[in-house]
């Protein structure tokens, strides 16, 4: 054969190949453009990453099931249903059925927390003995990472370092990353110098991807904070912004906030900054049944005091860089209930069982001896004292301040005239256990918060005075307050009563300056109570004996928790020209540093909040049993505080405006 014979059959030979490749090039376009749905969507499956987040926010230190928590102990013993939910050890068996099903399909999952572990629940108490409860237990049952939250400064920052140093920290952050990125301590503060805290965390699963954290504290949750300027905090959402742009700089293919915010600051930071693809929330306690998907972002939020765990289920297309949604397509809900259903994990009750006896012994100083178990009975009762609605009048915010007006005279042996209460310091019902019983646990729960100077658990009872003329400023600044920051500085009040216009309480906002104006005419009919006990008459001509016009000179004793008395400073800032001053008994000005040394002495050592409410209890009527029984009377309200839909301040200056313009008219009309 010739070379150029050869040369002729390559030539031959490359056509019949170039015209096979053609063809079986043609016949992958046709398969892939004629492929069945199912066939694309397992192949697209192919470039997705499945991984499934579980979350948590706002457990308050509910070690236990509750709802109350006495029926868990009770079920227990009668192996009757148990009608409880939450606690931790149900929550450990829950996370690890999902972890066991997720392994066997090589899924990933995560488990994050979004604030507020802490401070609630009478086991919040062990933090001012050492302990880390609430954390260590978050470690052992494997969270990923948790953002700090308002309630975990309760007890001040000093203490919140010792307990994160007792959780193990700088070094567990490799286990639970502890997150505050627009959270500023100072520069030689215990929380830098430990390295007590991260800004950003990263997570790396399945193929190399990515995931960056950050954890977020709001505007409304710093507000409600006690910490006397001395940690600043940085615009949340420009924070935001900055952050994700760092942890995109680091590789991060995912970014995921978890926030402490409320849910309404949560769609802000949405809109805002929608490169963050998922925000894990907590703070308003908002049960979020489905996620809520704005600008692309996904919220979600799972309640409060671990009634239910988060489940979300994601897939991650590594091409497009989408996250979307599998859990309508797996079937599954987006909130587990953790009820009776889950039984609880052995390992982690017996941490709780360990908890429990230091927390027991705890009681039992306290009280004297009194009391030695949380599972105590104080008092019974045939019915729930509520505390809703939210943001007005309720029996629950009743028998606390009755509790604090009664119990603070009777034991300072000094007449107190009027008692107040914010309502974020009420944190749940009173309610009585299958039995009737109110333990000494529930009682702790709905007002357990804080701690006084003595370093005892729970808010002191501190008693000031004030003029006639100041007590109706500080019932008008409250409405203030409960607009401008939160429904949570709600007052509750004994010894007073009094209607109010909700459209009253602003004139208008000043622009730019974001200020308001008060009308201070929001609040009518304010009278005082001069009767001993229960503050009630079963009728008007009666109600007209007892409740008498607040004198504007004449000097009350006024008594509050150191909490919402530390809100004074708020009010001078907000309304300079209303400067409401606190007095002794002898009319002499008190000092805003002296308030907290104004506080009732009881057994060597400050009277408690969550005291005065278990003696008051004690005191209920006597039932067939010989314990005590709620009164009937809390199973309502009674009148104290009464929102009322009249015409606004405005609009009856503008009416007024009008009509007077109109007669005007019509005067020159008819003069001319």
């Amino acid at each position: 054969m010739t070379i150029k014979n050869k040369k002729n059959n390559r030539r031959s030979r490359g056509s019949l190949l170039f015209i096979l490749f053609s063809i079986i090039l043609l016949i992958l376009f046709c398969f892939a453009f004629f492929i069945s749905p199912s066939l694309q969507a397992e192949i697209t499956s192919n470039e997705e990453i499945y991984f499934t987040i579980l979350h948590t926010n706002d457990e308050h230190s509910a070690l236990i099931p509750h709802s109350p928590a006495v029926d868990f102990d009770i079920g227990a013993q009668t192996q009757d249903k148990d009608p409880t939910v939450g606690g931790f050890a149900r929550l450990a068996s829950a996370v690890q059925q999902i972890r066991d099903t997720k392994a066997q399909q090589k899924e990933p999952v995560l488990l994050f927390n979004a604030g507020d572990f802490m401070g609630g629940a009478a086991y919040s108490w062990l933090t001012l003995e050492g302990y880390s409860p609430e954390l260590k237990l978050m470690q052992k049952i494997g969270y990923d990472a948790a953002v700090i939250g308002n309630h975990e400064y309760d007890y001040g920052p000093e203490v919140l370092a010792s307990y994160l140093i007792n959780a193990g920290y700088p070094e567990a952050h490799e286990q639970t990353a502890l997150l505050a990125a627009n959270t500023n301590f100072p520069h030689d503060s215990i929380f830098r110098l430990r390295d007590l805290y991260r800004k950003t965390h990263l997570i790396e699963i399945e193929n190399g991807i990515k995931i960056g954290l950050m954890g977020l504290i709001g505007d409304e949750a710093v507000n409600l904070t006690m910490l006397e300027n001395e940690i600043k905090f940085y615009d949340q959402i420009e924070t935001a912004e900055k952050i994700t742009s760092e942890l995109e700089e680091k590789g991060a293919d995912i970014i995921i906030a978890l926030t402490h915010f409320g849910f309404q600051e949560d769609k802000e930071l949405a809109r805002r900054a929608p490169e963050i693809d998922v925000i894990v929330g907590g703070h308003c306690h908002k049960v979020l049944h489905e996620p809520v998907v704005i600008e692309g972002t996904i919220i979600v939020q799972a309640g409060s005091k671990l009634r239910y765990l988060g489940f979300l289920e994601l897939a991650y297309n590594n091409n497009s860089g989408k996250l979307r949604i599998r859990n309508r397509e797996n079937k599954n809900p987006f909130l587990i209930k953790l009820d009776s259903a889950y039984k609880p994990d052995e390992r982690i009750s017996e941490y709780i069982d360990e908890y429990t006896a230091i927390l027991n012994n705890l009681i039992f100083n306290l009280t004297n001896g009194e009391y030695n178990h949380i599972f105590d009975t104080v008092v019974r009762s045939s019915f729930e004292i509520t505390n809703q609605p939210y943001a007005g009048e309720n029996p629950a915010g009743n028998f606390i301040t009755d509790a604090m007006r009664i119990i603070t005279e009777k034991i300072s042996e000094q007449k107190v005239d009027v008692a107040l209460q914010v309502r974020g310091n009420i944190r749940k019902n009173f309610q009585p256990g299958r039995k009737g019983d109110i333990t000494f646990y529930e009682i702790t729960e709905v007002v357990g918060l804080g701690r006084g100077l003595d370093k005892v658990p729970g808010f002191p009872v501190v008693t000031v005075y004030f003029t006639g003329e100041e007590i109706k400023k500080i019932i008008e600044v409250g409405k203030l307050l409960e607009q401008i920051y939160s429904d949570s500085l709600f007052f509750h009040l004994s010894g007073l009563k009094y209607e109010y216009n909700p459209s009253d309480v602003i004139l208008f906002n000043i622009p730019f300056l974001d200020q308001p104006i008060p009308t201070m005419r929001a609040v009518k009919n304010l009278k005082i109570y001069s009767g001993d006990f229960l503050q009630t008459s079963k009728n008007k001509s009666e109600q007209n004996k007892i409740y008498k016009p607040l004198i504007n000179e004449k000097l009350y004793n006024f008594a509050a928790d150191s909490y919402t008395l530390s809100f004074i400073p708020l009010i001078a800032d907000l309304i300079p020209a209303f400067d409401i001053v606190p007095k002794n008994k002898h009319g002499e000005v008190l000092d805003l540093s002296e308030i907290p040394g104004q506080t009732v002495e009881y057994q060597h050592r400050e009277l408690k909040v969550w005291e005065t409410v278990i003696k008051y209890a004690q005191l209920q009527p006597a039932g067939e049993d010989g314990l005590p029984h709620i009164d009937e009377y809390y199973k309502d309200i009674s009148g104290r505080i009464i929102k009322t839909d009249s015409w606004s301040y405005l609009q009856k200056l503008t009416a007024g405006m009008v009509v007077s313009v109109g007669v005007i008219i019509l005067w020159s009309r008819q003069k001319n």
